[in-house]
C-alpha cells in the first residue's frame, strides 16, 4: 500500500513537468527567450521600471525595521513600489548572504511557469480525467489575463496571478487531507499572495476564507485573514500614514469584460471603451475558451429542442453531490463559484455595467467605502471568475464528447487550444511597441551621455511636483543602472503630496551628486547635464 501511495505521489509530481514545459513555451511566444527578460528588454516607460528600480534599492541596501522599508528610495516602502516584497526579502537575504543579485525580471519567468504548475494543479483539482485536464491547463495557460497585465499594463508584481489559482487549490475540500501540511499550506498561500500584491492578496484571502468556511474550519479562516495582516505589519504597511484614491466607480466591472478582447486576441473588439479606465483589467476568456463555451451551448441549445429535456453537463444529481460533498471535485468547484461571485459583487461597485453603458448606479453604502478607497479598481477582481470561465469551458466541452465522433470531439479541442495560443502570440507582437523602446534608448543614451565613465555619488535629488514623479519612472531605473543608491523623492503608490514637497529640492546637493530638474527652472552649477523628456538631468559640479 506504502508503495502504491509513493508511486501515485510520484506520477502526480511527473505530471507538473510537461506544465513548466507549457509555462515555458508560453513565456518564448509572449516575451521571448529568457535571456531577453533578464537582460530587461520587455521595460519601458511605465511602472515596471520603477518596480526594478525600487527593488534593486532595496536588496543592495541594508537592513531595516520594518523589513519593508526602503529609506533610500524616497522612504517608500518597498510594498507600495509593487516590489513584490516576498521576492525582494528573499533576494536581498540571498545578496546578504552570497552576494549573488536577483533582479527584479526574475519575476516574469517565475510568474509565466508558477502559473502554469498551478493551472495544471487546479486542474487536478476540479477534473477527474488526465485529458480534460491538460484541455483545461491548457486553455489557462495560454488565456490573455496574465501575461497582458505584465506585458501591456507592465504591472509585474500585479502579474502573479499564481497565487490566486494556488487559492483555488490550497485548502483540502471534503475529506481531512492525511498530510497536515496540506490542512495549513493556506498560511503559505495567503501570505505569498498578500507579499505579491494587495489586489492579489484581497482576492487570494477571500477565496481561501470562503472555501475554509464551507468545510466548518473556523479557526483557520480567522487566521487566513489575520496571518496577512501580521506580515503586512512586519513589512511596515501600517507604519506612517498613506494616501488613499478615489474614483472606483469609474473602474466597476462591465459584465461583458470577459468578452472584450481589448485588441489583444486575434477577435476584435466586442464593444467600443469610451472611458480609459474601463480598459485596465483584461478579462477576456480567450478564443478558443469561447468557442468551447458557445459550441457546447449550441450543442445544449439542440438537445433541448430535440429531445426536450436540459442537457446533463454533469449527473443529474450535480448540485446534490456537490452540496453534500460526495464528490470533492464538484463541491470544490461550487465553492469556488461562490466565491469567485462575490467578488464579481464586488467588482461591480455598485454599478450595472454592459457593453460599455452604464445602466444603473447606486451609492456606495458607507460602510464599503474604505474598502472601495483602497481597492479602487474594482474590475480587477473579477479575475477569478474568469479563470473559473475558462474551467468551465473545458468541461463543457468534455460533456459533449459523447454527442460526436471521438476525432471531431479532439478536432474542435485541439483548434480551441491552437486559438487560445494564437491570441497569447498576437499579444506578443503588439508589447512593448517600438516607438516605447526607441523613446526608451534614447533616455538611457541621455543618461549616459551624463554619467557613463564618471566617479559620482549615488545620490539622487529631485525639484519637481508630485505629478512629474510618474513620468520620471525610467529615469529613475536607468539612474540605478548607472550607479545611483539613494533617491530623496520618488513616484509610489499612495505616496502623499506633502511628503513630495518636502523631499523636493537639492538644498543638500553635494558636487557629484545628480539634480533632476524641469527644463527652464534655476539650479545648481552643472559639470555635464542633458534633456530628458521635459526635464534636465545635471552632475553638480
Amino acid at each position: 500500500m506504502a508503495e502504491r501511495r509513493a508511486r501515485i505521489s510520484i506520477d502526480g509530481w511527473l505530471g507538473y513537468i510537461p506544465a513548466i514545459a507549457l509555462g515555458m513555451f508560453c513565456l518564448w511566444i509572449v516575451c521571448g527567450s529568457p535571456a531577453h527578460v533578464l537582460a530587461g528588454g520587455l521595460m519601458i516607460d511605465t511602472d515596471y521600471p520603477n518596480a526594478a528600480a525600487a527593488f534593486e534599492i532595496f536588496v543592495r541596501d541594508q537592513w531595516h525595521w520594518p523589513l519593508g522599508e526602503s529609506p533610500n528610495f524616497g522612504g517608500v516602502n518597498i510594498f507600495f513600489s509593487d516590489g513584490a516584497p516576498w521576492l525582494a526579502l528573499f533576494a536581498k537575504a540571498i545578496n546578504g548572504l552570497t552576494g549573488f543579485y536577483i533582479p527584479f525580471h526574475t519575476l516574469v519567468i517565475v510568474n509565466i511557469l508558477l502559473f502554469a504548475v498551478m493551472a495544471y494543479r487546479l486542474a487536478r483539482c476540479l477534473v477527474a480525467e488526465e485529458t480534460i485536464r491538460w484541455l483545461v491547463c491548457a486553455l489557462l495557460v495560454f488565456s490573455l489575463i496574465m501575461p497582458v497585465r505584465m506585458i501591456g499594463a507592465q504591472h509585474i508584481a500585479l502579474g502573479s496571478y499564481w497565487v490566486v489559482l494556488w487559492a483555488m487549490c490550497c485548502v483540502p475540500v471534503g475529506t481531512a487531507s492525511r498530510l497536515w501540511w496540506r490542512r495549513w499550506e493556506f498560511l503559505a498561500t495567503t501570505g505569498l499572495a498578500i507579499l505579491s500584491h494587495a489586489y492579489l492578496g484581497a482576492m487570494a484571502i477571500a477565496i481561501v476564507g470562503i472555501v475554509l468556511l464551507s468545510e466548518r474550519r473556523w479557526v483557520a479562516a480567522a487566521l487566513a485573514a489575520l496571518w496577512p495582516l501580521l506580515l503586512l505589519y512586519v513589512v511596515g504597511v501600517f507604519h506612517g500614514e498613506h494616501s488613499t484614491t478615489e474614483g472606483a466607480k469609474a473602474y466597476s466591472l462591465d459584465l461583458l469584460a470577459f468578452a472584450e478582447s481589448l485588441g489583444w486576441a486575434i477577435t476584435p473588439n466586442l464593444y467600443a471603451i469610451d472611458e480609459p479606465t474601463q480598459s485596465d483589467a483584461i478579462l477576456y476568456l480567450g478564443t478558443g475558451a469561447w468557442l468551447l463555451l458557445l459550441a457546447s451551448l449550441a450543442m445544449g441549445a439542440a438537445t433541448l429542442v430535440k429531445q426536450r429535456t436540459w442537457p446533463a453537463w454533469y449527473p443529474r444529481d450535480w448540485f446534490g453531490a456537490a452540496i453534500k460533498g460526495q464528490d470533492p471535485r464538484k463541491r470544490r468547484l461550487l465553492v469556488l463559484l461562490v466565491a469567485a461571485l462575490l467578488l464579481v459583487i464586488y467588482a461591480m461597485a455598485f454599478d450595472l455595467r454592459v457593453a460599455g453603458h452604464r445602466l444603473l448606479s447606486l451609492d456606495f453604502p458607507s460602510l464599503t467605502l474604505a474598502l472601495y478607497d483602497r481597492f479602487r479598481v474594482t474590475g480587477r477582481f473579477a479575475a477569478p471568475m474568469a479563470f473559473l470561465l475558462i474551467v468551465l469551458a473545458g468541461l463543457a466541452w468534455s460533456s459533449r464528447r459523447a454527442c460526436m465522433p471521438k476525432w471531431v470531439w479532439a478536432s474542435v479541442a485541439c483548434l480551441a487550444i491552437v486559438l487560445q495560443l494564437l491570441d497569447a502570440r498576437h499579444a506578443g507582437t503588439k508589447s512593448p511597441p517600438g516607438d516605447w523602446l526607441a523613446d526608451a534608448e534614447e533616455q538611457r543614451k541621455a543618461v549616459a551621455s551624463v554619467l557613463e565613465g564618471r566617479d559620482w555619488s549615488g545620490r539622487v535629488y529631485k525639484d519637481v511636483g508630485y505629478f512629474e514623479l510618474e513620468q520620471q519612472r525610467l529615469i529613475d531605473r536607468l539612474l540605478v543602472d548607472f550607479g545611483a543608491r539613494h533617491f530623496e523623492v520618488v513616484h509610489g503608490a499612495r505616496l502623499a503630496p506633502q511628503d513630495v514637497e518636502r523631499r523636493s529640492g537639492y538644498r543638500d546637493a553635494r558636487a557629484g551628486d545628480v539634480v533632476l530638474l524641469n527644463q527652464g527652472a534655476p539650479g545648481p552649477a552643472c559639470e555635464r547635464q542633458a534633456a530628458i523628456k521635459t526635464f534636465v538631468l545635471c552632475l553638480v559640479e
